[in-house]
């Protein structure tokens, strides 16, 4: 009787398939995470001038996405103008949206935000600290 000398002989295929199936599922996982980033456009601004935040989310579509809604400042002296409308952009399942806040201070302080929440219903996501 010959013997076959292939790798599937000695190793089970149902291993190498179940590796690949968990390989895979882990990539699906990873591909639904959702990402917070906060700019500010000017990074200084002048007493009474005004500054925009701009909060990106980058979640999966079916994600619901809810932002703060801020009364009147983020964190003491940075005051909230305004608060403008999610700009949403989908592509390939993944949804991104653009949250500006119109800001200004009436202080000479420096200003540090450590992070600006979001949450997806669940879990709350942070932002990266700026200012």
């Amino acid at each position: 009787m010959k013997k076959n000398n292939y790798i599937f002989d000695s190793f089970p295929i149902k291993t190498i398939f179940g590796a690949l199936f968990l390989f895979l599922t882990m990539l699906s996982v990873q591909a639904q995470r959702i990402s917070v980033n906060a700019t500010v456009q000017p990074s200084e601004i002048m007493i009474g001038e005004h500054a925009l935040i701009n909060l990106q989310v980058i979640a999966p579509k079916d994600k619901e996405i809810l932002f703060p809604i801020y009364q009147d400042s983020i964190v003491g002296g940075l005051e909230v103008l305004s608060i403008g409308s999610p700009d949403t952009t989908i592509t390939d399942n993944v949804r991104t949206i653009n949250m500006k806040y119109l800001v200004t201070s009436f202080d000479s302080t420096l200003y540090y935000i450590p992070f600006i929440p979001v949450s997806d219903g669940i879990d709350t996501i942070k932002s990266n600290g700026f200012g």
